[in-house]
């Protein structure tokens, strides 16, 4: 599947009150993007405390078979981090 055929139709989930939103509603299928770099360096940033919290969000969920988490490297050596709900 093509990046720009993955992230067309796909929503962005930049805060943690969004990930609950997206958490409460019923499963559609829906694609939601919410990190485009490298997660291992940035989730660890000062700055940066929601990335940090909707990761390790993503991850519990996924362990609860909530949320399907997948990664997209892009050329760069980056990464398009996102799941499906």
């Amino acid at each position: 599947m093509k990046l720009e055929d993955l992230t067309k139709d796909a929503n962005w989930v930049n805060t943690v009150i969004d990930m609950h939103k997206v958490l409460n509603q019923p499963r559609q299928g829906k694609i939601y993007l919410y990190h485009r770099g490298m997660i291992a360096n940035d989730k660890y940033d000062k700055k940066d405390n929601e990335l940090r919290s909707i990761s390790t969000m993503v991850q519990r969920n996924a362990e609860k078979h909530e949320v399907m988490p997948f990664q997209k490297r892009l050329k760069n050596g980056n990464y398009i981090y996102f799941f499906v709900r």
